[in-house]
């Protein structure tokens, strides 16, 4: 298996390797001229200390040697500070089809002079892979080049061989967003009569030189302007420095081709022939469980029932770079997969009992990366099952736990390419409505005689907060389920006294967390007045435009509604409730009234954002609507004063 594509020296985070980040092929590395390195210490005085770390100089040689892919990678990096130490600790991460070799390493003064080299006992190899997984195919090799001074730099190399690939490389020359890197170089010399495909983003114009049998490519970057993690900011890799080479035509298990999305599909279709057969245990267990079905529907989420009680998710990752699915006759047997498997095994059962379906590639993840469609290659992360219906298409994700025929915050709103033999092609999945992310909070607050108040609430969640809620439901133990509700999902402030969560039945999307609580901010008593806080929204805090850098992704809608109800204090009388007040935007909404019913106050809230994809241009009006939410739930007061007395 091939690794992440994103493996910044200095750390290692193992859930970029396992399956959601399996799509990214090629590791990154670095190391200039001594020539180009007397260049990088000229501009040092200017920066030193600004940084924990810094990467003074990056190289990455491509070429081939006895028909494999080689790789050559060197690194140099300044360690300023111990903050900067992690990028010390060395990880080449790699896959059991591949081979490393020649690791060298030096640690040196800033004026490079030599402290000392690295030596082959220190390096150590360990498996990549978590415990939860069943092959250990993906592997580490680890050093340390770390000093008791700063600052001081750190140099290494490495070479990797790989028989088969997808990818020459995917060259991203960024040790973090918070690191700059001065000088980067990508080298490429490939035989003249081998066709790539190239993908480039803000790295400078490549040169090429032809000679008799090969064909050799340069590219330059640099990264100095660091790219901040912004409150909804879209995924951040087209802001960063670049470079993907893909073979035109490449043997990956079989032969294949980037030439067109159809051609591509045409090879994960063709990777997957001969997985598809079911033991005749498991085909008399399907025949069983359909035979009292009525509709096809009912069929298909019988049979996803199955699914869900008889399997189980685990990573396995081996053969063919974690592109090709285990066998059918795999999952039956043994219970579990990962998601190729799982949807390999899953579309073997639905062919069982003629229901076509197909296997679907798409990018998961909290934020929305846009597929290229200009650009045909491996750029997914997840496999989902498409079943075409007759008014409609369902969607089963066949890890999930979760309802049947819901994607969830995770896929929806993607671009999925349904592998359809020679025809295969993009169709969006389906994206969250308003409703379907609601949110709705009930709650009623009465004080006691002491400063404390007792709260109760009843939450129904859909959406993000119901899939969080689900899946604790189905993986936690009560402790740590508990924990969870107390730091994650409870109101700050508020100290939990018990809870309980309802569904009505397995397949709603949505659930209520019902939970009592105490407080001593919400009423408060100043002099003859006591003011009663209203519990507001969640509501970010953004950056000023000025201080903005990328445009705004927000990737599914925001829908919260509130109903707060507020005994008044004994002895007490209402002088003043909110007033009520609207804000619309083109971004949204925001609503807030209020009604008086006998010793009680009711506050009603609504807040919605609409999903959608804003330039920087239009974050001003954006930063607007959310600002003057945000300030419209702050100091939100109801005001009662003490009844005079006789």
């Amino acid at each position: 298996m091939s690794p992440s594509s994103r493996i910044f020296p200095g750390k290692i985070t193992i859930s970029a390797f396992i399956e959601i980040h399996v799509s990214r092929m090629g590791y990154y590395s670095v190391l200039k001229s001594l020539a180009t390195i007397v260049a990088i210490f000229l501009f040092l005085p200017a920066t030193a200390q600004k940084y924990d770390a810094e990467m003074l100089s990056q190289k990455t040689d491509i070429s081939f040697s006895w028909g494999k892919l080689v790789i050559d990678h060197s690194y140099q990096i300044r360690i300023n500070n111990p903050d900067g130490e992690e990028y010390a600790e060395v990880s080449i991460l790699y896959g059991g089809m591949e081979e490393v070799s020649r690791i060298k390493g030096r640690l040196k003064y800033t004026n490079g002079e030599t402290i000392r080299r690295l030596k082959n006992r220190e390096i150590n190899k360990r498996s990549a892979i978590p415990e939860h997984s069943l092959y250990k195919d993906s592997y580490v090799k680890e050093f340390s080049l770390k000093n008791a001074t700063f600052p001081y730099i750190i140099e290494y190399s490495y070479r990797i061989k790989k028989d088969e690939f997808l990818f020459l490389d995917r060259w991203l020359p960024v040790l973090d967003n918070d690191i700059p890197t001065y000088v980067a170089t990508l080298n490429a010399k490939l035989p003249k009569d081998y066709p790539i495909r190239i993908k480039k983003n803000r790295v400078e114009q490549s040169s090429v030189d032809t000679s008799l049998m090969s064909i050799s490519y340069t590219w330059q970057a640099s990264y100095r302007a660091k790219v901040n993690d912004e409150t909804y900011a879209p995924p951040t890799d087209d802001y960063l420095p670049r470079v993907i080479l893909l073979p035109e035509n490449f043997e990956y298990g079989v032969q294949g081709s980037f030439t067109s999305w159809q051609s591509f599909g045409h090879w994960q279709h063709k990777l997957m022939q001969g997985l598809s057969e079911l033991p005749p245990k498991e085909k008399n267990t399907i025949t069983s469980l359909v035979k009292n079905t009525g509709s096809k529907r009912e069929k298909i989420k019988t049979l996803y029932h199955y699914l869900q009680d008889n399997t189980r998710y685990i990573n396995v990752t081996i053969e063919t770079g974690g592109l090709k699915p285990y066998p059918a006759k795999y999952v039956a047997k043994n219970k579990y997969g990962d998601c190729k498997a799982l949807t390999n095994y899953f579309r073997a059962v639905l062919d069982y009992v003629n229901v076509p379906s197909f296997y679907s590639k798409v990018y998961a993840g909290d934020q929305i990366n846009p597929i290229d469609k200009d650009f045909p290659s491996q750029q997914s992360n997840h496999v989902i099952l498409c079943v075409p219906d007759e008014n409609d298409t369902i969607w089963l994700d066949c890890t999930s736990n979760g309802p049947f025929d819901y994607l969830g915050t995770f896929t929806q709103n993607r671009n999925a390419l349904v592998v359809d033999k020679d025809t295969s092609y993009f169709i969006q999945t389906p994206a969250l409505s308003k409703q379907e992310v609601a949110e709705c909070r009930k709650a009623e607050f009465i004080p006691d005689n002491s400063s404390k108040t007792r709260a109760r609430f009843s939450n129904l969640y859909r959406g993000e907060k119901f899939e969080v809620l689900n899946q604790m439901r189905n993986i936690y133990n009560e402790e740590d389920a508990s924990k969870i509700i107390r730091n994650q999902i409870v109101e700050e402030g508020f100290e939990l006294r018990n809870y309980e969560i309802h569904t009505s039945h397995r397949d709603s999307s949505k659930i209520t967390l019902d939970y009592t609580a105490t407080t001593n901010n919400i009423y408060n008593s100043y002099g003859h007045e006591v003011l009663i806080k209203i519990l507001p929204f969640s509501i970010p805090h953004l950056s000023s435009p000025e201080e903005r850098t990328l445009p705004v992704q927000v990737a599914f809608p925001e829908y919260k509604t509130d109903s707060l109800v507020y005994t008044i204090p004994d002895k007490t009388r209402i002088s003043s409730t909110p007033d009520s007040l609207s804000i619309d935007s083109e971004f949204g909404h925001y609503h807030i009234h209020s009604k008086i019913r006998g010793d009680r106050v009711v506050v009603y809230k609504s807040y919605f954002l609409k999903a959608g994809t804003y330039s920087l241009e239009e974050y001003e009006k954006f930063h607007d609507f959310i600002t003057s939410v945000e300030e419209a739930e702050q100091d939100k007061y109801i005001v009662t004063t003490h009844k005079k007395t006789d």
